[in-house]
């Protein structure tokens, strides 16, 4: 796809390849756990998107606590999974990933 927010997957993740398509703006970090089967995007559009790859790369949640571009993320996988991100807002977030809640701003 030609639009700056899409995110093309390919490989092992699907059956065949997908673009994770809903950011307005250019995706700059991406997380694949490797024992899950989401991925989880951050955008200059401020937002961070859930993705299932398991459904079509469908969008399963959007985070949109940050002011600012999103400019890192990690995924911390458990029994709560959670999104950590960092922003151009100057903000660390803690997500939880299935319900979307901030839980902690540093």
């Amino acid at each position: 796809s030609d639009r700056p927010g899409d995110v093309p997957l390919s490989g092992g993740y699907a059956k065949y390849p997908f673009v994770l398509s809903g950011h307005e703006e250019a995706v700059v970090c991406l997380s694949v756990p490797a024992f899950s089967q989401v991925a989880v995007s951050g955008s200059d559009d401020a937002t961070v998107r859930v993705w299932s790859l398991v459904a079509g790369g469908s969008c399963l949640r959007v985070l949109l606590d940050h002011q600012g571009p999103v400019s890192s993320l990690a995924v911390r996988e458990g029994l709560v999974p959670q999104v950590v991100t960092g922003s151009f807002d100057g903000r660390v977030r803690v997500f939880e990933m299935l319900s979307g809640r901030c839980q902690y701003v540093v």
